[in-house]
């Protein structure tokens, strides 16, 4: 019924259904897209900026565990000891 006196009415009304029907589809599908492979792209790129800081936050741990190590020796060697606390 809506159909008919759609079919029925003016070509104005027509025309203008039409060209707003015709560039919204359009407008909304290149929306999706774009917006999916913007996310995609953001999030391979945060996923890997996360491993990059994940990583340097083990070589600096490791480093920190090392250095601990090499204080906790240093009371083995009396030479340095002696060095360390003699006044100067």
């Amino acid at each position: 019924m809506a159909l008919l006196r759609w079919l029925s009415s003016s070509l104005r009304a027509k025309l203008l259904t039409m060209f707003v029907i015709l560039t919204c589809i359009p407008l909304i599908s290149v929306g999706l897209i774009s917006h999916q492979k913007s996310f995609n792209t953001v999030f391979k790129n945060s996923k890997a900026s996360t491993m990059l800081v994940a990583d340097q936050l083990a070589l600096d741990l490791d480093i920190l565990f090392r250095d601990t190590g090499k204080l906790l020796e240093l009371d083995k060697n009396p030479r340095v000891l002696h060095f360390l606390f003699s006044p100067k």
